[in-house]
């Protein structure tokens, strides 16, 4: 599933997620909890919300993009992580395949 930027707080308070983001560069909730891809790696949670990086999104939207072999692994790392639910945070406003949480 997919949700927008400003619906992230209201997912996070309600679902209590962990927070999934490349690195540090990305900016999350630090009200709760969050790893980068790699230190995920092994881990399980009921719940995740991955904030993908630019290139990560347009592939998301559309796999006839190019990802680098690299970011489709921590991609799948991070999704892989869910016992329950991936939701990913939308990057734009151009449509895409997956449905939009609805809160």
């Amino acid at each position: 599933m997919i949700i927008d930027k400003a619906d992230i707080d209201k997912y996070l308070q309600k679902f209590n997620a962990i927070q999934l983001r490349e690195n540090k560069k990305t900016s999350v909730n630090n009200e709760y909890p969050y790893y980068n891809f790699g230190e995920s790696k092994g881990l399980e949670f009921q719940r995740v919300l991955i904030y993908p990086t630019q290139p990560m999104w347009n592939w998301i939207i559309n796999n006839d993009s190019s990802l680098k072999e690299q970011s489709k692994a921590r991609l799948y790392v991070a999704v892989t992580r869910a016992k329950d639910s991936v939701v990913i945070v939308r990057k734009d406003k151009q449509s895409c395949r997956l449905p939009m949480v609805k809160l």
